[in-house]
């Protein structure tokens, strides 16, 4: 399944910063999911992504 996820461009800028050079997104998120639990990844996205639906 595919979401679509709509981010701030400075969020983007962040994200890319952070992501490898042949790391896909998805793959972005879950290596900082594996790294940090639930509660401490939304800690260190928030203020940086927005949820919309």
């Amino acid at each position: 399944m595919t979401k679509t996820l709509t981010i701030r461009f400075e969020a983007n800028q962040k994200l890319v910063s952070v992501k490898g050079k042949d790391e896909s997104f998805s793959e972005l998120f879950e290596r900082l999911e594996e790294r940090q639990s639930p509660s401490e990844i939304l800690d260190t996205l928030r203020g940086t992504i927005e949820l919309t639906r």
